[in-house]
């Protein structure tokens, strides 16, 4: 399933990761002064916004904003702006895959 995301601008990326209790609009001050500047991402996460919540499988929000950004997770070199829960979603995004968990 792909999360619904919108991209902005040309330059260096950026990605918007919003909080738990909102949706890709609490960024709407900062879109297009960033998007000015950046090739900005802004997604909404899986049960927020305009992305339902719909699983087939096991799935993680760092693979939807990998797969939104066009990125793998842990190779990411993007820039990040998030809050509340974005953070534990950037450090996941940003961390190499791990082959086994012990």
């Amino acid at each position: 399933m792909t999360v619904w995301h919108e991209e902005r601008g040309s330059g260096e990326p950026v990605v918007l990761l919003h909080s738990s209790v909102a949706d890709s609009g609490m960024w709407d001050p900062q879109w297009e002064p960033l998007g000015e500047r950046f090739r900005v991402t802004r997604l909404d996460f899986r049960g927020h916004g305009r992305t339902p919540f719909v699983a087939e499988g096991p799935y993680s929000d760092a693979g939807d904003v990998a797969e939104a950004d066009g990125t793998s997770p842990g190779r990411c070199r993007t820039r990040r702006c998030s809050s509340s829960t974005g953070p534990v979603t950037c450090r996941a995004w940003s961390a190499p895959p791990r082959s086994h968990v012990y």
